[in-house]
């Protein structure tokens, strides 16, 4: 109803980080495609973050919501990931100050692209794209 795709990146492998070998995460990617109608606009790619970038087709992104759990690979898709960001848009990075905090991995690349993010106190960080 918004007129937006919904783009899920996720290659159904269930697991945590590269060389893990098990874990709870689905597999199942007709199970995740169940959940939304027939015609809803939704396009799932089977593939890694950041190996996955650019996506075909994609002009601009409203949302993003890094929850991988290999703060490297999202750290390392944070530049296009921006990039694509409408003004206003927002990315939510789950594991930013969790526990100890994934700081070295991340400050970088939002000082690169010129962001800052705000620290929630769940361990999440938010980078929002100025309006101009």
């Amino acid at each position: 109803r918004l007129g937006k795709t919904y783009h899920f990146i996720d290659p159904f492998l269930g697991i945590n980080n590269p060389g893990a070998t098990i874990s709870p995460y689905n597999t199942d990617c007709e199970f995740v495609r169940s959940q939304y109608s027939a015609d809803a606009p939704i396009k799932i790619h089977r593939e890694l973050i950041p190996n996955c970038f650019p996506l075909a087709g994609l002009d601009a992104l409203a949302f993003v919501h890094l929850n991988v759990t290999y703060p490297p690979a999202e750290s390392a898709s944070l530049a296009y990931l921006y990039e694509k960001l409408s003004p206003g848009g927002f990315i939510l990075i789950d594991y930013y100050s969790f526990g100890h905090g994934q700081f070295a991995t991340y400050d970088p690349a939002i000082e690169k692209i010129g962001a800052v993010v705000f620290s929630l106190v769940t361990g999440q960080g938010v980078i929002q794209r100025p309006l101009r």
